[in-house]
């Protein structure tokens, strides 16, 4: 439901966007505390900035990311 939102983000934005399948990969979740899909986190220099749990619509998720990307 999400990932049609987060491919135009990445075509109109300086960004990477990453999947991951937690489902594959187990340590991810536990590190980050991830307990809700989907999950945004948000990096800036390797560094976790903000994180975003559940479905939103793109104006939102625009939103969110300008917060950080000024």
């Amino acid at each position: 439901m999400i990932a049609p939102v987060l491919e135009q983000i990445a075509g109109e934005r300086e960004i990477t966007i990453a999947k991951v399948n937690t489902d594959a990969n187990h340590m991810s979740p536990s590190k980050y505390g991830v307990r809700g899909i989907p999950n945004l986190i948000l990096f800036h220099n390797g560094e976790v900035v903000d994180r975003m749990s559940g479905a939103m619509p793109k104006p939102s998720m625009d939103d969110w990311l300008n917060r950080h990307m000024t």
